[in-house]
């Protein structure tokens, strides 16, 4: 009965059950551990290889393009479907017909969407976590976490005092940055297999006023492989937000994991505007981690973070906040803010993550402890 009715479908059907098993396969395998593993470290980097060297030949974000076409098509179905739902009650002939056409198309296209999901998101959320240095260590005294911390103060109000600047004491990296956070990151590639080959260039987004109302330095898109980043961010900010979003097309999907690769590399470089950018972009959750660790006010480490670093730590500058404060907003900021904060949650409880920034401290101090 079953292979009767197989014969009898047609080309599309056929096609939409194959792809619907193969999706459903690489869900079910996404719940392996093992799988994930091997798959992240020898299947995953294909398509950065392969499809992620197209995209990357474009200036632009095609991700940003491929998520404004996806809302134009969402918004076209749901129009076809209300237009379908009236030519019923009209017995119109013609339309109906276009009108399941699409929608046809609009099923590969959420297939598709799904497909790429599980393969791009869903699999490397279930890879084995990083273990720095493979430390199994997990808990840690006040003095190891204050020297960590007075480490990385140490380093940055050190090298702030080096950097390049300009008239309103900003610091300005040199145009061939990219470049050298490339090198960077193939640099960790002895201990982070990973981290090997082929690179593409981070990309500006369009809609970065809409990354800033959102909270967001960076960006990785799965549907184009990418690397995105915010362009009002500070140059001293960039390094680390780009070794970040390249940790994530290498497989490190974790934000605490990305983070801590993003970390390696710029400190690990030769060059000291990477070397800021790299201390700088941890110096928020190790010192707020170890403040929180204080149980009184003697404890407190006496090495203070200079002016200048403040200036630089965050991710704009008093330049730029300024001018991003002036812009109309065609939604206010809050609402974005919500909005993007709802689909962070959904999207990290759906695979079972967290948005674990913070975690950084902890691989820090698991590396460190090795030292």
């Amino acid at each position: 009965m079953i292979i009767e009715k197989w014969k009898h479908l047609s080309f599309y059907w056929k096609s939409i059950v194959i792809f619907s098993a193969l999706i459903l396969l690489s869900i079910l395998l996404s719940r392996i551990p093992s799988f994930c593993d091997f798959y992240t470290d020898h299947i995953f980097p294909l398509g950065l290889q392969t499809y992620g060297r197209i995209t990357g030949l474009f200036p632009f974000s095609v991700g940003e393009i491929l998520i404004a076409v996806s809302g134009i098509l969402v918004l076209l179905q749901i129009v076809f479907a209300l237009l379908l739902l009236i030519s019923r009650f009209k017995r119109m002939s013609t339309f109906p017909s276009f009108a399941i056409r699409c929608s046809k198309c609009m099923l590969v296209f959420v297939l598709l969407v799904i497909w790429i999901m599980t393969a791009n998101c869903a699999i490397l959320y279930n890879c084995s976590k990083l273990a720095a240095g493979g430390e199994t260590k997990t808990t840690y005294s006040l003095e190891e976490i204050r020297n960590l911390r007075d480490f990385i103060v140490e380093k940055c109000n050190t090298l702030s005092t080096k950097m390049k600047r300009d008239g309103n004491g900003n610091v300005v990296t040199d145009e061939d940055i990219n470049e050298k956070i490339k090198t960077a990151m193939q640099g960790l590639s002895a201990d982070f297999p990973r981290l090997s080959g082929y690179y593409p260039p981070p990309k500006p987004v369009l809609g970065s006023f809409f990354m800033y109302q959102a909270g967001y330095d960076g960006v990785y898109f799965p549907f184009s492989l990418e690397a995105n980043y915010n362009t009002y961010i500070s140059d001293i900010r960039y390094p680390h937000v780009a070794c970040h979003e390249l940790a994530h097309l290498k497989g490190y999907i974790y934000e605490d994991e990305a983070d801590f690769i993003a970390y390696l590399a710029c400190v690990g470089s030769d060059d000291e505007q990477l070397q800021y950018a790299g201390y700088l972009g941890v110096l928020h959750y190790i010192d707020s981690d170890y403040r929180d660790s204080v149980k009184s006010r003697e404890d407190l480490s006496t090495l203070e973070i200079s002016d200048l670093v403040n200036h630089d730590s965050g991710s704009y500058t008093d330049e730029t906040k300024k001018e991003l404060a002036s812009m109309p907003q065609l939604i206010d900021s809050e609402t974005v803010a919500s909005v993007s904060k709802g689909f962070t949650d959904a999207y990290m409880d759906y695979y079972g993550a967290e948005p674990n920034y913070a975690e950084v401290t902890k691989l820090l101090l698991a590396y460190y402890h090795t030292k």
